[in-house]
């Protein structure tokens, strides 16, 4: 009997094992979804976290007209503008007739460390900007222009918290707003025009996205330099995801009228 009463007990406690290691497994769902891998991953998010799935399509649902009614007087690329790194209101209106390149960028750099660090020279962020410099380079004297606009963005990977704590760590005084990308930028010689800290998705994200992603997609931004758009000299917008800024040259050739490198 206490055999088969150690048996019957076990039972519902393995169940109850299971249960919680599933849930442990599958708790962070709302976080997924929140964080955008409903659209970013589907098929594995509408498997195993449908349900949280569908609460975040009715927020965003809620959302979208929330930002309409932001956005919804905007028509044209060409109406919006925004500050560079230096508080300077840039309008748009100045792009007419000329092809630009907008991504957001990251304040802190992946894999290798903080952008302001002069010993760091390795990682996904500092390929991305050694990538933008040779771009820029490529069209320089081109007949079209080309524009290159940096938005930094710190929903990704808490690199707001990291920047701040590195500068505090490297003695600065007082907390700057980006000072890895400006001493970066210098560093390389960047002359693309770095723009002022933005949120790229969610509610409060910058007009400037809400209207590019209204435009092109996607949905949600997946990481900083995960997408790249580019504007023709009419204002028409397209978006490239999970690509180099090298990978840009043929799409901007087509924007700006002239076919592509190989031709």
């Amino acid at each position: 009997m206490r055999s088969n009463s150690f048996i019957t007990g076990l039972a519902p406690s393995l169940a109850l094992l299971c249960h919680r290691a599933l849930a442990a497994k599958w708790g962070n769902c709302d976080t997924w979804a929140e964080k955008g891998e409903c659209h970013l991953n589907p098929r594995y998010m509408l498997d195993k976290c449908a349900d949280a799935c569908a609460r975040q399509a009715e927020v965003e649902a809620v959302h979208a007209v929330e930002i309409e009614t932001k956005i919804g007087h905007i028509e044209t690329f060409f109406d919006l503008e925004a500050e560079d790194i230096e508080n300077n209101v840039i309008t748009f209106d100045k792009f007419k007739g000329e092809v630009t390149v907008i991504t957001n960028v990251a304040s802190y750099c992946g894999g290798g460390g903080y952008l302001y660090d002069p010993n760091v020279s390795e990682g996904y962020t500092e390929d991305h900007y050694r990538g933008l410099v040779e771009l820029n380079r490529r069209f320089r004297g081109s007949t079209v222009a080309l524009n290159i606009l940096t938005f930094p963005c710190d929903q990704f990977g808490n690199g707001h918290a990291k920047e701040k704590e590195a500068a505090e760590l490297l003695g600065d005084s007082e907390y700057e707003m980006c000072p890895g990308i400006k001493k970066y930028a210098t560093r390389e010689g960047a002359e693309f025009t770095m723009m002022n800290k933005v949120d790229v998705n969610g509610l409060h994200a910058h007009h400037v996205y809400h209207f590019l992603k209204k435009a092109a997609g996607p949905p949600h931004i997946g990481w900083n330099f995960a997408t790249y758009y580019i504007i023709s000299p009419e204002g028409t917008v397209q978006s490239l995801l999970n690509v180099n800024p090298m990978d840009l040259v043929d799409p901007i050739l087509e924007a700006m009228g002239g076919g592509t490198s190989e031709l």
